[in-house]
C-alpha cells in the first residue's frame, strides 16, 4: 500500500509552499484524494511534478555563458573608503550655511524650517 501525505508535508518533500502544492492538486497536476477537510497524496506522485518545468520567462540561449563571461572580463571598480565628518567639520559647514543664509545669499533655503520658527517664538535663532 502507497503511503499518503498531506499537502503540508507534501510542499516540504518538494521544497515549494503548501498553497503551490494545493493549486497542482486543484490543476490535477498532482493527483490525490480528500479525506475530509484534507487532501492526501501519495508519495509516489510526487516524482510526477518533482523534476517540472521551471517557472517564469524562459531564458535565451547561450545567456548563461554571456553572463558569465562579461563577469570575468569587467573587472569590479575599486570603493572608496566612506567620508567620515568630525563634529568639528559639521559645526563648520553649519556655521558657513548660517552665515550664507544671513548675508542673503541668492537661492539658499533657511537652514530653520517653518516650523521650528513658530516653535521657537518667530526666532531664527
Amino acid at each position: 500500500m502507497d503511503e499518503f501525505i498531506t499537502t503540508t508535508e507534501a510542499a516540504v518533500r518538494l521544497g515549494i509552499s503548501s498553497a503551490r502544492v494545493r493549486q497542482m492538486v486543484l490543476s490535477g497536476e498532482l493527483p490525490a484524494q480528500k479525506l475530509g477537510p484534507v487532501n492526501m497524496v501519495k508519495a509516489c506522485d510526487l516524482e510526477l511534478v518533482r523534476n517540472r518545468r521551471s517557472v517564469g520567462r524562459p531564458k535565451k540561449e547561450g545567456a548563461a555563458e554571456n553572463a558569465q563571461a562579461e563577469a570575468v572580463s569587467t573587472s569590479a571598480p575599486t570603493k572608496k573608503p566612506p567620508v567620515t565628518m568630525t563634529p568639528a567639520k559639521k559645526r563648520d559647514i553649519a556655521a558657513e550655511q548660517r552665515e550664507r543664509w544671513l548675508a542673503g545669499a541668492p537661492g539658499k533655503k533657511s537652514p530653520v524650517g517653518k516650523a521650528q520658527v513658530m516653535k521657537r517664538g518667530g526666532k531664527k535663532y
